[in-house]
C-alpha cells in the first residue's frame, strides 16, 4: 500500500548584513528636520526589506539613543524601539525628512535599524544619529533672526533721458533710486541671506508673507557695503510724487526669516520721489505777461480801481455814500430846529415877571 506524503524542509538564512554609515543631518526653517546617510552591505539581498527609522523626542537633556560602538543591549534597545518607530523606508531610500517640525526648545534624537521582508528590524546594525560626533539630542531652530542692517540711506534722480522717453512716451518713467546699506556680521550658527521687498504704505507690524520680494538671496561680506538700484523702466517700477518704503528682511542659515516689519527701523528705508521734470525744462515755461500801467501813471488809482471790483469794497462805498446823503438832508433841519428853540427860550425870558427875576436871582 503506498500513501502520499509532503516533505517540508525548513533552513534558517542568516540576516542580511546591511547597515547605515556617514549620518549627517540639516536643521529646516521652523523646526525641520532631514537626514542623510550611505546604505553599506549586501543591498541587493532579496530578504533585505528596508529601513526602520526610530526617534525620541524631548527637551535637552533627556532620554536619547546610546553610541551603539559602546556594545548593544538587547533588552535595552527592545525598551527604546519599543513604540518610537516613525517611518519604514524602502531599501534604497538614504535620506529622511520628518514630516513632524520641532517647536523651539524640543529637540530629537535618530535611529536607523536595518529590517528584513517581515519589516523586523536587525538591532545589531543600528547607528544613531549624532551631535559633534557623539550621541545626543538635536534640537529644532524655529527663530527667526533680529539682525539688523547698518546705514541704510538712499538716493533718488531724474534722468531726463531722452533715450528713456523715447522708450515709453512718459517722462515719469525716468527715475532711477540707490540703496546703500553696510552689510553686518552674520550670526554665529550660521551665514546670513536677505530679502528686499518695497510697499507703499508705512509699514506697521506688516506681515512680509503676503507681499512678493523684489529682490532674494542678497547676501555679502560683512562690513562692506551693498546697494540696489531700482528703475522707473523695471516692472513696477519707480514713479514721481509717490512714498516707498524698502525693507530688508534677513533669513538665518537653516532658512527662517524674520517676516515682521516696522517703521522707523533699522531695516526699513523710506523713500519719497518729487516730481523734478520741471527743473530741467524751465526753458518751455512762458514768460509772464507785463504788468498792465496804472491809470494816469498813478499807482493809487490802479489800486481804487481793483478795490471798486470787489464787492465788500462796493457796499462799504455805497454805505459812505448814505451817511453823506443823510448828513446834507438832516443837518439843515437840525439846525433850523435849533434857531427855533433858542427864539422861544429868549422869548420866555422876556416875559417873566420881576418876582421870578428876584429868585432867580436868589437861586443863582
Amino acid at each position: 500500500m503506498k500513501v502520499g506524503g509532503v516533505i517540508l524542509i525548513v533552513g534558517e538564512l542568516p540576516p542580511p548584513l546591511v547597515h547605515a554609515e556617514n549620518i549627517s543631518w540639516n536643521l529646516l526653517k521652523n523646526g525641520g528636520f532631514e537626514f542623510h546617510w550611505d546604505s553599506n552591505g549586501d543591498i541587493d539581498n532579496p530578504y533585505f526589506g528596508g529601513w526602520n527609522i526610530y526617534r525620541y523626542r524631548g527637551i535637552d537633556g533627556t532620554t536619547y539613543f546610546p553610541d551603539p560602538a559602546d556594545g548593544i543591549n538587547t533588552f535595552v534597545w527592545e525598551q527604546l524601539t519599543n513604540n518610537s518607530q516613525v517611518a519604514m523606508l524602502p531599501y534604497h531610500a538614504t535620506t529622511y525628512l520628518d514630516p513632524e517640525l520641532m517647536e523651539e526648545n524640543i529637540c530629537s534624537s535618530y535611529a536607523i535599524i536595518p529590517s528584513d521582508r517581515a519589516g523586523i528590524s536587525n538591532i545589531d546594525l543600528v547607528n544613531i544619529t549624532r551631535v559633534d560626533g557623539a550621541p545626543g539630542l538635536i534640537c529644532g531652530d524655529t527663530l527667526p533672526p533680529t539682525s539688523e542692517i547698518v546705514n541704510f540711506g538712499h538716493s533718488w534722480v531724474f534722468t531726463n533721458s531722452s533715450s528713456c522717453f523715447s522708450l515709453t512716451k512718459d517722462w515719469s518713467r525716468c527715475y532711477e533710486v540707490n540703496l546703500t546699506w553696510t552689510w553686518p556680521q552674520h550670526e554665529l550658527a550660521g551665514e546670513l541671506t536677505w530679502n528686499l521687498y518695497r510697499v507703499e504704505a508705512k509699514p506697521v507690524d506688516v506681515d512680509l508673507r503676503f507681499i512678493t520680494p523684489i529682490a532674494t538671496d542678497l547676501t555679502g561680506v560683512p562690513g562692506e557695503q551693498g546697494m540696489y538700484n531700482q528703475s522707473g523702466l523695471d516692472y513696477d517700477g519707480i514713479r514721481p510724487q509717490r512714498t516707498y518704503y524698502y525693507i530688508l528682511a534677513p533669513i538665518d542659515y537653516v532658512g527662517n526669516q524674520q517676516f515682521s516689519a516696522t517703521y522707523p527701523s533699522a531695516n526699513v528705508e523710506r523713500v519719497q520721489i518729487e516730481d523734478t521734470w520741471w527743473e530741467y525744462n524751465q526753458h518751455i515755461i512762458p514768460e509772464p505777461l507785463p504788468e498792465p500801467e496804472p491809470p494816469l501813471g498813478v499807482d493809487w488809482l490802479g489800486d481804487l480801481e481793483d478795490s471798486m471790483e470787489r464787492t465788500e469794497f462796493q457796499i462799504s462805498g455805497a454805505v459812505m455814500v448814505g451817511l453823506l446823503v443823510l448828513n446834507f438832508i438832516l443837518l439843515p433841519v437840525i439846525l433850523k430846529k435849533r434857531k427855533r428853540l433858542k427864539r422861544v427860550l429868549d422869548a420866555r425870558k422876556r416875559n417873566q415877571s420881576p418876582m421870578s427875576a428876584d429868585f432867580d436871582d436868589f437861586f443863582e
